[in-house]
């Protein structure tokens, strides 16, 4: 929307609205991309954000300033993903994904830790908040020195706001967490990026769905080692995750 986007001098803002389902209100962030000189050739965006306005109650707004160094971070990974590349119009998609769904999960987990004055919990923390999905997913193999495929699983992790480990070798092991909506929408990107990734193809060997205050894995999408040592990491996260037997068939396929 070209309403929701402003443009001065070297930056661009696009207007970002956070929705409060407990109050019905709104938190519009201004999300800064500013670009530097003989962009994209040279340089990376630097992204920065702030509350533009909230009609939203305080403590709504507070959950809002805490999130947007979670965003920033975002942001910056995919700026940096897609270097040498205009890279605005996709860390405004990675924007728009968060406000879809991390922004609730945010909201969702800072809201379960306020108590009333009597220590009851309030009534949108019942329930727990929303689920979170940890999928892992092989191919026949990732070689560390082709950073294109690296990097394309990694750029696409990172536009629907996945986190987890990438293992090269072979097999090549992908354990991302997220939404199961995006951990599905993720394996189908990687499986229809065919100008990257050929002949490969990534099978989801294994899916499991828990509370979102039980995330486990980081934020942005960390590579481990080919050796002993990256494989025996994220064998100890899927068996945490109840994965560990689908580890097993991954490996031996």
């Amino acid at each position: 929307d070209q309403e929701e986007i402003e443009f001065v001098e070297n930056r661009v803002t696009h207007l970002l609205d956070l929705e409060s389902e407990p109050d019905g209100g709104i938190v519009t962030i201004a999300l800064t991309c500013t670009i530097p000189h003989y962009y994209p050739s040279r340089g990376i965006l630097d992204v920065t954000a702030t509350v533009r306005e909230s009609d939203c109650a305080a403590n709504i707004a507070k959950c809002a300033m805490n999130c947007l160094p979670e965003l920033v971070e975002l942001c910056r990974m995919e700026a940096k993903a897609n270097e040498g590349d205009n890279a605005i119009n996709s860390v405004f998609c990675v924007a728009q994904g968060y406000a879809a769904v991390d922004w609730y999960n945010h909201l969702s987990r800072e809201l379960s830790l306020s108590k009333n004055e009597d220590g009851s919990q309030s009534p949108q923390d019942v329930g727990g908040g929303t689920e979170i999905c940890a999928v892992l997913l092989q191919t026949h193999h990732l070689v560390e020195n082709e950073t294109d495929k690296i990097q394309s699983v990694k750029k696409n992790a990172s536009k629907l706001s996945l986190g987890g480990y990438i293992r090269t070798g072979k097999p090549g092991l992908v354990l991302v967490e997220g939404t199961e909506h995006d951990c599905d929408q993720f394996a189908d990107a990687l499986n229809h990026s065919k100008k990257v990734f050929r002949l490969s193809s990534f099978k989801t060997v294994g899916k499991s769905v828990r509370n979102a205050k039980d995330k486990m894995l980081p934020k942005k999408l960390e590579q481990l080692d080919s050796g002993k040592g990256g494989l025996e990491q994220i064998t100890e996260l899927c068996e945490d995750l109840g994965l560990g037997q689908e580890l097993g068939y991954a490996i031996s396929l």
